[in-house]
């Protein structure tokens, strides 16, 4: 997908997408997929407790991150106290960091260190979740009543 979304982007706007660098897209790719796994994690862990009936989660929080996370638009541009929001979360600041490698032609190591961090710390709460969510899922009998 990525692959086709490249060469069209090549093709209509006549944007490269390698012109970012290399090394900016592969800390870019392997900070979403980080925040990704840790998300997942967090949605398996309340699926496993609730029930398939929360699975319609998975699919709808993706829409509300993108806005929140300047997928779309530099952060600067949304409201104060939604600057605060957004954040919080780890694609913000590699958003961010890829706008200032095209922008600059160098690459922002700050805020990929932040987006790295971040990450760490989602990473070890959805562990942390996911462990509470699969005990509590086990003691109600949730879990034997999830559907094959």
């Amino acid at each position: 997908m990525v692959v086709f979304g490249s060469i069209l982007s090549a093709l209509v706007f006549h944007f490269n997408i390698l012109t970012i660098g290399f090394i900016p897209l592969l800390l870019v790719f392997i900070n979403f997929v980080f925040f990704a796994f840790s998300c997942g994690i967090i949605i398996l862990g309340l699926i496993f407790r609730y029930g398939t009936r929360i699975q319609a989660l998975a699919w709808g929080i993706v829409p509300v991150f993108q806005p929140l996370c300047a997928a779309f638009f530099p952060l600067s541009i949304l409201p104060k106290p939604l600057q605060y929001i957004s954040s919080i979360f780890p694609p913000t600041f590699s958003f961010e960091a890829v706008r200032y490698s095209l922008t600059n032609n160098s690459t922002n190591w700050h805020l990929f260190t932040i987006s790295f961090v971040e990450n760490i710390i989602y990473c070890a709460f959805a562990i942390i979740f996911f462990k509470y969510m699969f005990k509590k899922s086990r003691d109600s009998g949730q879990f034997a009543r999830n559907e094959a």
